[in-house]
């Protein structure tokens, strides 16, 4: 019988990926990208204005990791004006706006925008 499992590793397409608090040290780790219009953290729309270049990372984050407090960045009129934790992807960097734990899991769920 089939059932749920906290292994990140049952993911294809998995990127390598740092997590920089914005307050403590880099988490190297690993992310799969989630296409915007197929994720359950799009819900997120309800609380702040995503672009169509916005991107969902769901991150393989584990407890042996000190996760510092989680930071996201300050958005005005739907525009990042202060910087906080950032997420970098496949050598491209990206500010958080939003990021929550994944209960039971392990996983972050990630909402990012490309740094210009």
């Amino acid at each position: 019988m089939d059932h749920a499992t906290n292994d990140f590793q049952v993911f294809d397409h998995k990127l390598e990926a740092n997590y920089l608090p914005y307050e403590g040290n880099v988490i190297e780790t690993q992310a799969i990208s989630r296409p915007l219009t197929k994720s359950a953290v799009r819900n997120v729309e309800r609380y702040l204005q995503l672009k169509a270049t916005d991107k969902i990372f769901l991150v393989d984050y584990k407890t042996d990791h000190k996760l510092e407090p989680l930071t996201p960045a300050v958005l005005t009129d739907g525009e990042v004006t202060e910087s906080r934790d950032t997420i970098q992807v496949a050598n491209v960097q990206h500010d958080v706006l939003f990021v929550q734990a994944v209960a039971n899991r392990g996983w972050l769920e990630v909402v990012g925008r490309v740094q210009p």
